[in-house]
């Protein structure tokens, strides 16, 4: 018989040494890829560089000849000479410059009344610590990022931090019965195995159905549509409540300073918790650790429906033994003291004092712990252009091959597929084929009115769906050979050229799709009317994938 997750467990993470070393591997990878990236950039740079480092080491050399019983030169005068030199090492220095900004971490949070972030499930780079972050984001950006390993080596590299589960991608989610099902392969959640596997597995399951606590008391996890049990490891994922007690605690990683989430499964009292937060923290693996033993609670006490915290503590200590910026440590605390107090007490107001200066004062429900701010929402919208960029050149080439059944997995299941044969969308006029319509586009010979040519009277566009498609899309209008058109540039969300005549409207039609443009240039001057332009537009459906809605078709002039 399965058990229900025990949240306590999720506190207890076993490491070993040789998974230790794969992460510690690819960081190191993510870096190498970086720098060689710079390097190659600066080769002239890095060979001046080295010649002038050799005269100065030859330079050095005659005078210790001449000078034999001076000392040996030290690091400080290497130093020294390295200054000296200043503007012909450049980037080599710029990298000395970032390892030294190690010593000045801050604090990644920030105060917002905004409904627009959501959580994502992250860990250290051991994958040692639950470390929830916020982010101003969508819905499917953070199913997106959530779940997925694509951007990993970017949060590496900037933060320090992994996706707490990155192999589990979500299929699909719905909302019923005050109930939230999360839908997912069920041999990617059989992989939840062992202490650390599990545990970053729920914790990132867990998290995503956080966002939804406003609307929804539990939620269950579901393999291949069934509730999933994992038998081999003894636990399920069914009807689990979102409502868990935490705690905070602070973590840093090697580019920041970040608050880690426990269970406080033993129902420690808030003088309790925040006892531990103002405390020595070493860190598991690494030899680092954080120390706000300097801080400690005066006391607490309500007025006014408002929660009144008064701390005391020295914040030049804390900077000297911690290095991190003075205001990322009146953030953290901030940060970790209103946090901990929501968690515990039901007051959403709170004051927070730290030796009588007012360092908090308002809704504790806009402290956002761990906010990226825009990296979310900015590598993920890079990550969807990829995504979509790949798509519309699958699309493009089922609409070359007359791969209609192909096609047709790609159409919006509600509303079909549109076809624009002018930059402006009519969604009331132009013509509209179902997914099954436009499965059976090989054998439909029904004329459909496409529209009308603006530069000759009474001329229209009627056309069965494959003519048209031949014809306007794939074919010079203008050519009588039937020249297909070299469609050779790639936009995303952008007009490479704009129309002469009529405007582009997507953004209006479909304010929350998105497009990718396939252009084909003018083969020359005197042909410069022969440009065209196919957009493909995709809008998201409500299992959270990607939909082409629209195909809109734009020249030079019509």
């Amino acid at each position: 018989m399965s058990k229900k997750w025990n949240f306590t467990e999720l506190n207890q993470i076993n490491w070993n040494e040789r998974r230790k070393q794969s992460v510690h591997q690819k960081v190191i990878m993510d870096i190498d890829k970086l720098e060689s990236k710079r390097e190659r950039k600066h080769v002239v740079a890095y060979l001046t560089s080295c010649a002038l480092f050799l005269i100065v080491i030859f330079a050095a050399y005659q005078f210790f000849m001449s000078e034999a019983q001076n000392p040996a030169v030290g690091d400080d005068e290497k130093i020294d000479i390295v200054d000296e030199n200043k503007e012909t090492i450049n980037d080599r220095e710029k990298e000395i410059q970032i390892n030294d900004d190690y010593k000045n971490l801050r604090y990644y949070g920030t105060i917002s009344s905004s409904e627009d972030y959501y959580k994502i499930a992250m860990t250290d780079v051991n994958a040692m610590y639950f470390i929830p972050v916020n982010s101003p984001a969508t819905v499917e950006i953070v199913q997106n990022v959530n779940f997925e390993s694509h951007l990993n080596s970017d949060y590496r590299i900037q933060f320090g931090l992994q996706t707490a589960r990155s192999d589990i991608p979500l299929q699909s989610y719905e909302i019923k019965d005050n109930h939230l099902h999360l839908y997912f392969n069920k041999n990617n959640l059989m992989n939840l195995r062992g202490s650390t596997g599990s545990s970053m597995g729920i914790f990132s399951i867990h998290t995503f159905a956080e966002n939804f606590k406003d609307q929804v008391t539990h939620y269950t996890a579901y393999g291949d549509g069934e509730p999933f049990i994992h038998e081999g490891e003894g636990f399920d994922i069914v009807n689990v409540p979102i409502e868990t007690d935490l705690k905070y605690l602070p973590i840093r990683t090697h580019s920041g300073v970040f608050l880690q989430q426990q269970y406080n499964y033993q129902q420690h009292t808030i003088e309790e918790v925040l006892g531990q937060f103002f405390a020595l923290h070493k860190l598991a693996i690494t030899d680092e650790e954080i120390d706000f033993s300097m801080f400690s609670l005066k006391n607490i006490e309500e007025s006014s429906g408002t929660t009144v915290l008064r701390l005391t503590g020295d914040l030049n200590d804390a900077f000297e033994k911690n290095e991190i910026e003075i205001g990322s440590l009146k953030k953290l605390i901030v940060h970790g003291v209103g946090a901990n107090v929501r968690e515990q007490l039901d007051h959403d107001q709170a004051k927070i004092y730290l030796n009588d200066q007012l360092l908090f004062d308002g809704n504790l429900n806009h402290i956002k712990i761990n906010d990226l701010n825009d990296h979310i929402f900015s590598l993920s919208e890079n990550s969807l252009r990829a995504k979509l960029i790949t798509t519309a050149s699958a699309v493009f080439t089922h609409l070359e091959n007359e791969a209609w059944e192909l096609l047709m997995r790609f159409v919006h299941p509600d509303k079909g597929l549109l076809f624009s044969t002018y930059a402006f969308v009519d969604q009331e006029q132009d013509v509209t084929f179902t997914k099954e319509e436009v499965a059976a586009f090989a054998s439909n010979e029904n004329t459909y009115l496409f529209g009308q040519h603006y530069a000759k009277d009474g001329f229209v566009y009627e056309f069965t769906p494959k003519e048209f498609i031949d014809s306007l899309l794939m074919n010079y209008e203008q050519n009588m050979e039937k020249k297909k058109v070299p469609y050779e540039i790639v936009t995303f969300n952008q007009v490479y050229q704009p129309s002469g005549g009529i405007i582009n409207n997507i953004g209006e039609a479909y304010p929350e799709g998105r497009y990718v443009e396939f252009f084909a240039p003018a083969p020359s001057e005197e042909q410069e009317y022969l440009w065209q332009a196919l957009r493909f537009v995709f809008e998201e459906g409500e299992n959270r994938q990607w939909y082409l809605v629209a195909i809109v078709r734009d020249v030079h002039s019509p």
